[in-house]
């Protein structure tokens, strides 16, 4: 199937969103960064353009480019089981609500691959998100560039940019569409989340059958 104007290549790989998983991808992107920044030579100082939308840096021969999608204005006690309690504790750091969070995606560009992390909310958080595209094309790429797309987990805020101009992406591989909608893939199993140093118990479901539709 053709690919719409501004979508992506058709690779999408999930990092499973279980906690586990989670701190392992950490984990290893925390000690590769760690062990490539002590063998970074002089080509690590070079001087790498800034503009507003994004931040380019070197990481070893690798260049990384932080891109902007923009902000968005949330109720973070809204999505949370305790709001009121959330709120008292805004409160009494004489912090207001909503606040404007920052949505950023990574281009790491490896010399032969380039690999985006994350896409961003797309249009799914109003006009003040869905900068991706623009940042990406200033910072002088464009989708098209963009060999594989990594998802760290399916969040609005993060898988919103596959969706073009209100479009739904179909570009995506097959094969990876039905891992994803597995019922492993999809992992529901009951989780613990953690609201104020107390645990609460959650059922996780996945965005991941959203995406197959």
């Amino acid at each position: 199937m053709p690919k719409a104007a501004g979508s992506f290549h058709d690779v999408v790989y999930i990092v499973n969103q279980r906690g586990s998983s989670m701190k392992a991808l950490q984990g290893f992107l925390f000690s590769t960064i760690a062990a490539l920044s002590l063998v970074a030579g002089p080509a690590s100082a070079e001087s790498f353009t800034q503009a507003p939308g994004y931040y380019r840096m070197p990481l070893g021969d690798f260049k990384i480019t932080v891109l902007s999608d923009g902000t968005a204005p949330r109720d973070l006690a809204s999505i949370m089981s305790k709001p009121d309690v959330v709120r008292a504790e805004y409160a009494s750091a004489h912090e207001t609500l909503p606040v404007e969070l920052s949505i950023n995606c990574f281009l790491i560009d490896t010399g032969k691959q380039r690999i985006l992390v994350d896409t961003g909310a797309g249009e799914l958080f109003g006009a003040t998100s869905g900068k991706l595209v623009a940042n990406l094309n200033a910072a002088g790429y464009s989708p098209q560039d963009v060999d594989t797309v990594l998802l760290t987990h399916i969040h609005a805020d993060h898988s919103g940019g596959l969706t073009v101009a209100g479009t739904r992406y179909r570009g995506l591989a097959k094969a990876h569409l039905q891992h994803m909608t597995t019922a492993a893939a999809m992992n529901v199993e009951p989780i613990t989340a953690w609201l104020m140093g107390q645990p609460q118990a959650k059922t996780r479901t996945s965005r991941c059958a959203q995406l197959a539709a």
